[in-house]
């Protein structure tokens, strides 16, 4: 049984498709919705273009928006860590603590991805709270 979109997708809304319901690329849209977190932007842009339903492309531009979040967490990290590398004797700590800031935003990122791929597979309209934003806007 199919019920009618909401105009805004909101946090927590679940969306129910007919069986047998399939995208462009032949997936079930919770499926392509999930397939676009696998590898981050590649198959983010991948769904994007390939698919034309509305919860899958939502899905797909904020999987796009978080890897280009996460890459900047990235680059600004680095920046600073380099930046406390050229720092005399405390430099070392600053790098070391920096360090266990990668991975614990490393290990953040993982918690996100498999979360995200959850709900997206559950056909649920998460929102992350910057990027989902941007998602619903395109």
């Amino acid at each position: 049984m199919a019920t009618s979109e909401p105009d805004e997708p909101t946090t927590g809304q679940a969306r129910t498709e007919e069986v047998g319901a399939s995208t462009g690329t032949g997936l079930d849209p919770n499926q392509g919705a999930a397939v676009a977190y696998v590898f981050g932007a590649i198959t983010g842009v991948l769904m994007l273009v390939l698919e034309d339903d509305e919860f899958v492309r939502f899905h797909a531009v904020q999987s796009i928006a978080l890897t280009v979040a996460a890459i900047g967490v990235y680059v600004v990290l680095g920046v600073v860590t380099t930046v406390f590398a050229f720092v005399p004797v405390i430099g070392g700590l600053f790098v070391a603590l920096l360090a266990i800031v990668y991975l614990l935003v490393g290990l953040a990122g993982f918690g996100v991805w498999v979360y995200a791929m959850y709900q997206a597979y559950s056909g649920e309209w998460f929102e992350f709270p910057v990027v989902g934003a941007f998602a619903r806007r395109y």
